[in-house]
């Protein structure tokens, strides 16, 4: 799905809290790479993104103040046929990335997150490409850092 509403949101906005949440099931192949949600990728780095590969949480990643910066979760599972958790947080000085409402990998990240005007791609890389096989629910965006604890209880309901 190509979401093209969000092209402008960070236009002349200072955004220093993020957060994505998104229920998954993967149910196709889990060979390569695939989008789960972004800000498009049209121009270089995406302003946020996850993306699944070979059944791991591969990556979640913001773009902030022209400065990509990159959480790697390779250790955590996305099981075939399993609903799972997804949840990214960028809070002003951290990006942290939830599986199930557990911390699967957390680096240093500060600044505005960059205005890249690409529309937000739900299901693929960006547009066309790299397609997520599966079923997502309840995809939540939201311009504040959630906290650990409404992680885990997002997870948990």
């Amino acid at each position: 799905m190509h979401v093209g509403f969000i092209y402008n949101y960070f236009a002349d906005q200072f955004i220093t809290e993020w957060s994505v949440s998104v229920w998954v099931k993967r149910t196709g192949d889990s060979s390569g790479i695939a989008g789960v949600i972004n800000n498009g990728d049209c121009i270089g780095s995406p302003s946020f993104d996850i993306h699944v590969g070979n059944g791991e949480v591969s990556l979640s990643s913001i773009a902030t103040d022209g400065i990509s910066q990159l959480a790697m979760t390779d250790a955590a599972q996305i099981l075939q046929d399993d609903w799972e958790h997804l949840t990214m947080v960028y809070d002003g000085t951290t990006l942290t990335m939830f599986v199930n409402g557990v911390e699967a990998s957390s680096i240093p990240a500060s600044g505005n997150i960059e205005n890249t005007q690409c529309a937000m791609n739900i299901g693929a890389m960006h547009a066309g490409t790299e397609y997520f096989q599966g079923y997502m629910d309840d995809i939540y965006i939201y311009r504040r850092a959630l906290t650990a604890d409404e992680v885990t209880a997002f997870a948990n309901q």
